[in-house]
């Protein structure tokens, strides 16, 4: 038997598997959304419905609604919306329907994006063994995954913000000055603001039309959710997001967090899938560390967290355009760049749950030929083997499990991106080679 034709059969098994996982997966989604109501996606569709009879989502009460299509049953002492308008704005349009209708309709648009994300992803990979690893990855251990069946049954929004840098992506690499390209990446700000990393990287390579396409999508964005509340709205999205940072870090999160009445109104289910959800930010990390001195004035470790994130991301360039190269950096890894720090940045905000780990799919298929190369054999090994408790869930095990197998993936991932992307010294008169593939 050749080594093509072995390799050939090698990718029919392994997609084949990947395929069976994800299609357990998308069953168990299924009976997640007769099951479970979607908690997350329940505070978003409030927010929707609020913006649209003119009620401040961020400051809405559930004793002063005025109908159930309003209330938020899973409340805490804090209101539960820390989304920006913009996001919100998002939602309006099937805002309207009944809330089983809505959920039900998520459901189907999340399996969609993901992927029409994949199949994006893999078609900007020229050969065959670099497309067909990518597939099985992505497939089987992300479509396939625990923290992605997650993602679906809370209702989160994350691969929506894939789908668009994804298609970005796409069309950045077809034609390097592309308007659409930027209007992918500012409707992604839009949907969620610390995207904004991800066009550093292309100011400093002067891809003026797409970061021009992508500022006018984001003042549009902005324009329109101003439309529904003003400024006064952006400013309480702002003030509330800062008290849920500082319940974190003086330790009443749980507190502050407990469901006040977890009941059914309006089609809405109060159960949710119980499945342990370490939080990986720093604030989550460190707030057990810090002196009573420290917890009793929180906006101090805040302000340190912010600082430490901005020395972070502004070390990361400098390495990352080190002086000494004397090469212009090529398309590829100028988009690994923004994708590595929109990737960073993430832990540093207050609230970061394994679903956010969608996003790696991106470096990820960028990274595959480079990851295929037999030097990199380990690196790659090292990230399979980190993600596949995620494929294979045990229930009844203490929470020290899943706060462990979490954190290897998120942690052992972000290293091999971040380890790639400051060894890279590709220029932009090259492309990627499959001469040095294993095969």
């Amino acid at each position: 038997m050749t080594a093509s034709r072995r390799t050939a059969y090698l990718c029919l098994a392994l997609l084949t598997f990947s395929s069976v996982a994800c299609l357990v997966n998308m069953s168990r989604s299924v009976h997640d959304n007769r099951q479970f109501g979607g908690t997350d996606l329940r505070v978003r569709v409030v927010g929707a419905r609020a913006l649209m009879q003119g009620i401040n989502p961020y400051t809405l009460e559930n004793q002063n609604a005025p109908s159930d299509r309003l209330i938020d049953p899973d409340r805490g002492r804090y209101n539960r919306c820390t989304y920006p308008p913009t996001l919100l704005s998002f939602y309006v349009p099937l805002a309207g329907l009944a809330y089983p209708s809505q959920r039900t309709l998520w459901m189907i648009l999340e399996w969609a994006a993901i992927l029409v994300s994949i199949g994006l992803l893999a078609s900007q990979l020229n050969d065959r063994v670099s497309r067909c690893s990518f597939l099985a990855v992505a497939v089987g251990l992300f479509a396939g995954s625990q923290f992605w069946r997650l993602h679906v049954e809370r209702g989160q929004y994350y691969v929506f913000v894939l789908l668009l840098l994804s298609l970005g992506i796409r069309a950045l690499r077809r034609r390097e000055s592309s308007i659409l390209a930027g209007m992918c990446f500012g409707l992604a700000v839009c949907l969620r603001p610390p995207v904004i990393c991800f066009l550093l990287p292309l100011w400093w390579s002067r891809h003026r039309k797409s970061l021009a396409s992508a500022a006018l999508t984001v003042v549009c964005g902005v324009l329109l959710s101003l439309s529904w509340g003003g400024i006064s709205y952006w400013s309480d999205f702002v003030s509330l997001s800062r008290s849920w940072e500082t319940s974190i870090l003086d330790g009443s999160f749980t507190e502050v967090s407990r469901r006040e009445e977890p009941r059914e109104v309006d089609g809405y289910r109060p159960e949710i899938l119980a499945v342990p959800a370490p939080n990986l930010s720093v604030a989550s990390l460190v707030h057990d560390k810090l002196p009573e001195s420290l917890r009793e004035r929180p906006q101090i470790p805040a302000t340190a967290i912010k600082i430490a994130w901005g020395v972070l991301t502004v070390l990361l360039l400098f390495v990352w355009l080190r002086p000494g190269r004397g090469k212009p950096r090529s398309l590829d890894s100028v988009l690994l760049c923004g994708t590595t720090l929109v990737l960073l940045t993430d832990y540093f905000l207050p609230i970061r749950i394994s679903y956010a780990d969608i996003l790696f799919l991106i470096p990820l298929a960028l990274h595959m030929p480079t990851l295929l190369q037999r030097q990199n054999r380990p690196l790659i090994g090292a990230i399979v083997l980190a993600f596949l408790p995620s494929l294979f869930p045990v229930s009844g095990l203490p929470w020290q499990y899943w706060f462990i197998t979490t954190a290897l993936r998120s942690f052992v991932t972000l290293f091999v991106i971040v380890r790639l992307l400051l060894n890279d010294t590709s220029t932009s008169a090259e492309r990627d080679s499959p001469a040095d593939l294993v095969t």
